[in-house]
């Protein structure tokens, strides 16, 4: 659905910590449910280790509020049917490298 950012092969990526260590400036992160248990955790984490650009994606305003008050730099609406073009703006066409 995505463009990966990566035009060369890279080892297998095991988590966010993995990501973290092979990570290069402009990465972008998409964290689905960014405000549940496990999304909320992934944006503050993706912030953590320094991803350049973190995007939540939540369903209503208010989560989405949620989503930028725990670190992301943007947010989309994934019960939209255009999200993924949302996605291509915010990411000046290139895509997402990893989506949590």
């Amino acid at each position: 659905m995505f463009p990966l950012t990566r035009k060369k092969k890279r080892k297998k990526i095991n988590g966010l910590s993995s990501f973290a260590q092979e990570k290069v400036p402009g990465d972008t992160v998409l964290v689905e449910g960014a405000t549940g248990g496990l999304g909320s955790s992934s944006v503050q984490l993706a912030k953590l280790y320094g991803v350049s650009k973190v995007l939540g994606a939540a369903s209503t305003p208010e989560k989405r509020a949620i989503a930028e008050s725990l670190g992301a730099d943007a947010t989309v609406d994934y019960t939209q049917s255009d999200w993924p073009e949302q996605v291509k703006q915010l990411t000046d066409g290139k895509g997402v490298y990893i989506i949590l």
